[in-house]
């Protein structure tokens, strides 16, 4: 007796979803300032703004890593800065805590070098990759005319307060270079080279 075909198509879509909604959680689990990084990859239509947004996102989350302040053992390490993972709490599982900064923490974020990648990035990049895919099934391989706002990685940094210039003092009238005669700098060269001191 055959069984009657199943609708697979339905199932695979409804699961697709479960898993959208749950790596969703995952981020809005996060505190606001972290949750608002990784939400970022809802910007992301073509692999390159993936890129992009993994770049800003690691700086971003680097940045906002909290610097240990339990010297670790060893006099090399001591010059390193460590922090555990702003997302995850993780640490390396070597005999010091935390991850180096900035380095450590970037190849732990994205996975490279053979470390454990963290899980809630991992959920934010592939929300970002899934995006990607919706948006190329949507419109096809080029990028819609009409995005989204700009995406947050795009945006102009705000200007830095810096400090204010010294005040102006008279010029001195500068030496050109090279208006010292070449036959004294030659004569002063011999004179060093021949002192036998």
């Amino acid at each position: 007796m055959k069984k009657p075909p199943r609708d697979y198509e339905d199932e695979i879509r409804r699961l697709r979803d479960d898993l959208s909604r749950t790596r969703s959680a995952i981020i809005d689990l996060m505190p606001v300032q972290l949750s608002d990084v990784l939400s970022a990859y809802w910007h992301c239509a073509t692999s390159d703004d993936v890129y992009a947004w993994t770049r800003w996102a690691v700086a971003k989350l680097i940045a906002a890593a909290v610097p240990l302040t339990v010297e670790p053992k060893g006099a090399i390490l001591q010059a390193q800065r460590r922090a555990y993972c702003p997302l995850c709490s993780a640490g390396s599982s070597g005999q010091t805590p935390g991850y180096t900064l900035p380095l450590g923490m970037e190849r732990h974020l994205t996975g490279s070098h053979r470390l454990r990648q963290c899980d809630v990035f991992w959920s934010a990049l592939e929300l970002g990759w899934d995006n990607v895919r919706r948006e190329s099934e949507r419109h096809g391989r080029s990028r819609p005319a009409f995005t989204r706002e700009p995406p947050p990685w795009n945006e102009a940094p705000a200007p830095r307060a810096e400090p204010p210039l010294p005040p102006a003092t008279p010029a001195t009238p500068a030496r050109p270079v090279g208006s010292q005669p070449l036959a004294k700098v030659f004569q002063w060269t011999g004179k060093r080279l021949d002192d036998p001191k």
